[in-house]
């Protein structure tokens, strides 16, 4: 079985079955760059579309590091402030 990727052969597998017999074959594919895939594997075909990462995804981790930075210093606040007042 060949599994096709924009008409590049990207994986192959080999499935021997006894008459009558069925067996799942599974492939795992990962591709980076966004666009529209053209897929095939022994005359079926399909697509799959690669999207490129929303504008929130790239700056999750840089909000959370500032929300925990922005509580760090709002708890050193608060405890200098209790501080001040004994």
């Amino acid at each position: 079985m060949n599994l096709t990727i924009n008409g590049k052969v990207e994986q192959t597998k080999t499935v021997t079955l006894a008459p009558a017999a069925a067996e799942r074959v599974s492939f795992t594919v990962s591709k980076d760059t966004p666009g529209i895939y053209t897929i095939s594997l022994d005359g079926l075909s399909g697509e799959f579309t690669v999207t490129p990462p929303s504008w929130l995804s790239r700056l999750r981790f840089p909000i959370v590091v500032v929300a925990i930075a922005l509580g760090a210093i709002l708890a050193y606040l608060v405890y200098q402030r209790r501080g001040q007042k004994a």
